[in-house]
């Protein structure tokens, strides 16, 4: 009997295979090393050499410094050279020679004007400096660290970093108020205050230190604090610099609201965020209300000196959910960097928000679901993976180009100036006076915020060294007893991830209702149906009787509003300023941007992404599956436009290399 006719059939395998596959592999690795930025060069503001052996506005923390909290020349001349050179030993003085964990290298003479010992009680260890070599490592994903840059600091004596200061001295008075009562008279005053600075005023003149003109990048950052109106309101206070930032809740949605657990016995009110088989709880163990650091002359110049006060914080009873400035710097004291992205990205993968439709799962007939590629292990891996590349590239910036100190630094300045101990400043003298003068111009009705620092602050504040603060104590109130950590404060790392995760998120999703038109899909429209804010304890969440509904507000713009909210949060702890996050939030969206260039190389068919950058300009990332050929972003800005996509990601540094 014959067998009946079967078709032929072959064992299956992957098209192409052997040889072919390993040429084409090579092929788009060579391609993802040719899509990296070119190299750039970004410049300091010039204070490092302009106030040489004073450098009152370089980091300097950690360093051995004599009472009035000038760093020993010597050791600062060490550390410049140990953060830049090809020595890895990192032989560096470190804190007070009679401090425990003090570090001394060898042949480095300690001077007799350094302080030998801490004053404080509990005569704490020394701190090392956080991760002082980053910059020198590469990466093998996105832009190399040395491909990115930031714009040059703003100097001691303008009008914007005396508008940095102030804004900061004003976060730490309303540091207890909470932000729904920002609109309802609580801040009025400070409010008042800070628009009695030109900064604040768009009508007014500014100009930078000693009087010049700005630079482009100054103007940039001003016309940021102008979005929505032309000067400070209680709906714009401690913002972010986009629109969305600047519309509806304080807090984003996103830092507050749960999602519904599988069983239906959850809801966004009780703020549980489904992760997998487990929840995340959106309240935070918050520090203690009152409480703030730093304000006599010998805890300040211990932190100076290194004094490691971790972990001797103070918190209040319970948990709660962000209702006040503190709350939020103390979510950023323990956050684990990425923490609030990796949280909204489960929120958005459990509302049920598709991913972006330029994707090939998405536009495919049906047949094909998202997982392994452009699904919740693709998205939740690649916002969380950014933050390495972000934080390797702002470690670059910090140590080895801007080396920018502390707000808390400054606040030391303001003090020797206002108390007469200027001449120690020695070249940056007049522009620390000049500095205060402006601090002081923050006035209106009776209500001065250096005023209302230093009765804070008490008439002295000296502690062990009572005559460094005899008139004014200017000293900025850290929310931290430790105060900033132990690396410069320009850029941001919170700042950076922020740009970079917040980015991943915008282009992954679907956040267009229209995609063609790129209309932005409101909150409503994924599921969020009810905008909610904090009740004043913080203990549970009601519905926001606001003019915004989730009708309104969009998607993105809550996006934008948690990467200000996070970045800012650190402003509001005392350790960074404006500058800090405006700059670094956008190269943090340039090394997302360059890592999806890498990512969408990597597929053998077409695709793309699309989003609204932190400037307002529609990105589109595209690629045509040539495995041979390179992703091209398509750049319009919020004026209609065209930019090239060199023009757009050199936008932000003063100077490049190979151009």
């Amino acid at each position: 009997m014959n067998a009946p006719n079967k078709p032929s059939y072959a064992h299956p395998l992957p098209n192409p295979n052997g040889e072919d596959r390993r040429d084409r592999a090579a092929t788009v690795r060579a391609r993802a090393e040719a899509v990296s930025r070119r190299a750039v060069d970004p410049i300091s503001n010039g204070e490092c050499e302009a106030f040489a052996y004073s450098w009152p506005t370089n980091f300097t923390k950690g360093l051995p410094h004599d009472v009035k909290g000038i760093v020993d020349a010597d050791a600062f001349k060490l550390f410049v050279e140990a953060i830049n050179g090809p020595d890895f030993a990192f032989e560096v003085p470190l804190g007070p020679e009679n401090a425990p964990g003090a570090h001394r290298p060898l042949g480095y003479a300690e001077k007799p004007s350094s302080v030998k010992a801490f004053s404080h009680p509990a005569n704490p260890s020394v701190r090392g400096w956080e991760s002082p070599l980053a910059g020198h490592v590469y990466n093998l994903q996105g832009p190399d660290a040395g491909a990115v840059g930031m714009a040059p600091a703003p100097k001691l004596g303008s009008d914007e970093l005396a508008a940095e200061m102030a804004e900061v001295y004003a976060m730490a008075l309303l540091r207890d108020v909470p932000f729904t009562a920002f609109e309802t008279g609580a801040a009025d005053q400070v409010i008042d205050a800070l628009n009695a600075l030109p900064w604040f005023d768009a009508a007014r003149p500014v100009t930078d230190a000693g009087g010049a003109a700005l630079d482009g990048f100054s103007e940039a950052r001003r016309a940021a604090r102008f979005v929505t109106t032309t000067a400070l309101t209680p709906g714009t206070l401690f913002r972010g610099s986009t629109p969305g930032a600047q519309k509806g809740p304080f807090i984003s949605q996103f830092l507050l609201q749960g999602t519904a657990d599988r069983s239906g016995g959850s809801g966004p009110e009780n703020g549980l965020i489904r992760y997998g088989a487990q929840q995340i709880d959106q309240r935070v163990e918050a520090h203690e209300p009152g409480t703030d650091y730093m304000t006599s002359w010998s805890d300040w110049l211990d932190v100076q000196n290194g004094a490691n006060l971790k972990g001797t914080g103070r918190f209040g009873p319970g948990r709660k959910f962000l209702t006040t400035p503190r709350d939020i710097a103390t979510y950023v004291h323990f956050d684990e960097l990425y923490q609030a992205y990796l949280n909204t990205c489960l929120m958005l993968l459990a509302l049920g928000c598709p991913a972006d439709s330029g994707l090939p799962e998405m536009n495919a007939t049906g047949t094909r679901d998202a997982f392994a590629t452009f699904g919740g292990p693709h998205i939740l891996t690649l916002v969380t993976e950014t933050a390495t590349r972000s934080l390797k590239a702002v470690r670059r910036q910090k140590y080895n180009i801007h080396l920018r100190a502390r707000p808390e630094a400054l606040g030391g300045i303001a003090t020797l100036s206002k108390n007469g101990h200027g001449a120690v400043l020695g070249a940056a003298a007049q522009f620390a006076a000049d500095h205060v003068k402006k601090l002081e111009e923050a006035e209106a009705n009776g209500f001065s915020i250096m005023g209302e620092i230093a009765a804070r602050n008490g008439p002295t504040g000296g502690g062990a060294y009572p005559s460094i603060a005899a008139g004014r104590n200017y000293l900025l109130p850290m929310a931290f007893p430790e105060g900033s950590p132990m690396h410069p404060s320009y850029g941001a790392g919170h700042a950076t991830v922020a740009g970079s995760c917040t980015t991943m998120l915008k282009a992954f999703f679907e956040l267009y209702s229209d995609p063609a038109a790129r209309t932005p899909k409101t909150l409503a429209e994924i599921g969020m149906t009810q905008l909610m804010v904090p009740t004043p304890g913080g203990h549970a969440l009601v519905p926001d009787t606001g003019a915004e509904s989730a009708a309104t507000l969009t998607v993105e713009g809550e996006i934008d509003k948690i990467a200000a909210n996070i970045a800012i949060a650190r402003n509001m702890a005392g350790v960074h300023y404006y500058a800090d996050y405006y700059d670094s939030l956008r190269m943090g969206e340039r090394i997302a941007i360059g890592i999806l260039q890498e990512q969408l190389l990597c597929y053998p068919e077409p695709m793309s992404l699309q989003l609204t950058s932190f400037d307002g300009d529609a990105l589109t990332i595209r690629h045509d599956g040539n495995l041979a050929g390179a992703p091209v972003v398509e750049v319009t800005d919020k004026n209609g436009n065209p930019v090239s996509e060199d023009a757009w990601f050199e936008r932000h540094v003063p100077a490049l290399v190979n151009a």
